[in-house]
């Protein structure tokens, strides 16, 4: 059974475990020991019980992926880990939504994810521009006043971070954007420097959240969702498939231009919704119009 795996806040039935029976010195740290065994996690945390279910304390460990939760209730459960009694791990399966749902990962977060599924050394990252366009939306200000300091103390970065897979032959980039009111008692130079270390995060997490890590087995493919624009790689480490594949410049790559049914596994094909493949002939257009705009808008404001 496949599985995808964002770059994102997991959401969703079957990535949470709930951990009852837990004694009073039960520790998030145990917990997380115990658990990252099966695979990354994203929260580990523990709450006392409720007046009418008694004393002692439960657990909520939440797992990007599904499938390592399924291992580690299975390898878990009516077991003592690390106190004397057994405890009981449940995967819970009725999960109310949160705020938190849908919103992707800091830069942090996403560089663990990928160097677990994908390997260390398996991508990088380098920063195309940092620009200051404080002021930038103020259209009485003339070319010269933009590109001075802001009356308002206003600080506003944005920034462009280009992210290669080297292994898989996929390319993307993502665009960071940070703003601040610096106080006047606050020293300008030093808020600047903050603002863009946090527009550079901001557009490397942007960059990831364009990546799809679809777990098939003990395969792995990387695919790349830009708007309309969908790449395919195959995984170095899974064979190919028996049908035919056609690479451009051996990279691996096909643009939608290429898909075909002779040219994409029967799995990904029928992954591939009618409504979806009916958009392929407007690709150019809209990534034509989007990449203008964004030229017009950051040429103005370029230094």
């Amino acid at each position: 059974m496949a599985e995808i795996v964002e770059f994102r806040v997991p959401d969703g039935n079957g990535r949470t475990l709930l951990i009852l029976g837990l004694e009073t010195d039960a520790s998030e740290h145990a917990l997380y020991l115990t658990f990252s065994a099966f695979g990354p996690l994203y929260s580990v945390r523990v709450h006392q019980n409720a007046p009418v279910a008694g004393p002692g304390y439960y657990a909520l460990v939440k797992f990007y992926s599904a499938r390592d939760a399924s291992k580690a209730q299975c390898a878990c459960n009516q077991r003592p880990l690390f106190q004397k009694s057994p405890l009981k791990v449940c995967i819970c399966t009725r999960q109310r939504p949160f705020s938190q749902q849908g919103l992707g990962l800091s830069s942090y977060r996403c560089r663990e994810l990928a160097n677990h599924f994908l390997g260390f050394n398996s991508w990088s990252s380098r920063i195309i521009t940092l620009q200051n366009i404080s002021g930038f939306e103020d259209e009485e200000n003339d070319v010269e006043e933009v590109r001075t300091l802001p009356r308002s103390r206003n600080a506003k970065y944005l920034c462009i971070q280009e992210l290669t897979f080297p292994r898989y032959g996929i390319r993307t980039r993502g665009i960071g954007l940070a703003e601040l009111n610096v106080d006047p008692s606050q020293e300008f130079l030093l808020a600047a420097n903050n603002i863009q270390k946090l527009a550079v995060h901001r557009a490397l997490s942007d960059a990831f959240q364009k990546i799809l890590i679809i777990v098939l087995g003990k395969s792995l493919y990387l695919c790349l969702f830009f708007h309309m624009y969908i790449l395919f790689a195959l995984s170095l480490r899974t064979h190919l498939s028996p049908w035919k594949w056609t690479p451009l410049g051996g990279c691996g790559l096909l643009p939608w231009r290429f898909i075909s049914r002779g040219t994409v596994h029967p799995f990904w094909w029928n992954a591939l919704s009618q409504e979806t493949r009916a958009l392929r002939d407007l690709t150019s257009f809209h990534r034509a119009c989007k990449t203008e705009l964004f030229h017009q808008t950051v040429g103005r404001g370029a230094v």
